[in-house]
């Protein structure tokens, strides 16, 4: 998905499996993968970031009815 902006990602991932439902972290290491980061205080920091940048995109999608988000469980999917 290079070239690709944060929506659209996400959109793009949560569209190829439109039933699933995918947890912040799951969604998060799927649009960020951090496996070249090998420091665990590193990791986390950048793991961290990410997550906020996601569900920033996530509440953007969700308020403008692009996706479903539980605001309980921080699950999102395609459909409710």
């Amino acid at each position: 998905m290079p070239g690709l902006g944060l929506h659209e990602k996400i959109i793009c991932i949560l569209a190829e499996n439109y039933n699933k439902i995918y947890s912040l972290e799951k969604l998060t290491n799927m649009v960020f993968p951090l496996s070249e980061l090998t420091h665990a205080e590193s990791y986390i920091a950048a793991e961290r970031e990410n997550q906020a940048m996601v569900l920033d995109a996530l509440l953007f999608l969700f308020e403008n009815g692009q996706i479903f988000l539980d605001p309980i469980t921080d699950e999102s999917s395609m459909r409710r």
